[in-house]
């Protein structure tokens, strides 16, 4: 049985099918990880403006903060496959594996809050140091939102964007 002249059978209905079918499920995965990626910022934003709103707001300056560097190794497989792995862990052992070196960037800030001196910190900045230190001494001072039991805060980083 031939329909609308395309000389299309009963048989490729099924791989037509098919064919629709998972580009239906391609669609909708990508739909479902656009959503997800929305909630999790609009989620972020709402936390952030939960702990502005109900916080103690501590301002510290350029000259309070330290900007401190931290290290971290990886060791991966110098090779690709895990044949040329193997032989080359028999043959050279020096040469089988590589180390890369991470460097991460914190800034640390003391500051009193509720009569207490307290440490607060932000961990793996994607900046360099100097790109860091350049940017907070234009800002001049880091608003620090902390919640009234000091268990919890927020630095307001916005400026690094």
């Amino acid at each position: 049985m031939y329909i609308l002249s395309l000389n299309i059978t009963g048989g490729d209905y099924i791989l037509w099918f098919i064919i629709g079918g998972v580009c239906l499920l391609c669609l909708w995965v990508y739909v479902l990880q656009l959503k997800y990626s929305v909630f999790q910022k609009n989620d972020r934003l709402r936390r952030e403006a939960y702990i502005k709103e109900d916080s103690i707001k501590i301002t510290v300056t350029f000259d309070d903060c330290k900007v401190k560097e931290k290290k971290s190794y990886s060791v991966k497989p110098s090779s690709n496959g895990y044949r040329s792995q193997g032989l080359n862990s028999l043959l050279d052992c020096r040469n089988a594996q590589t180390a890369t070196q991470n460097k991460y960037y914190n800034i640390e800030a003391k500051a009193k809050a509720n009569g207490t001196t307290k440490t607060f910190k932000v961990d793996n900045l994607p900046f360099d140091r100097e790109t860091l230190l350049i940017k907070l001494y234009i800002q001049k001072e880091i608003t620090i939102y902390c919640n009234k039991h000091l268990n919890s805060y927020l630095f307001d980083l916005s400026f690094l964007d």
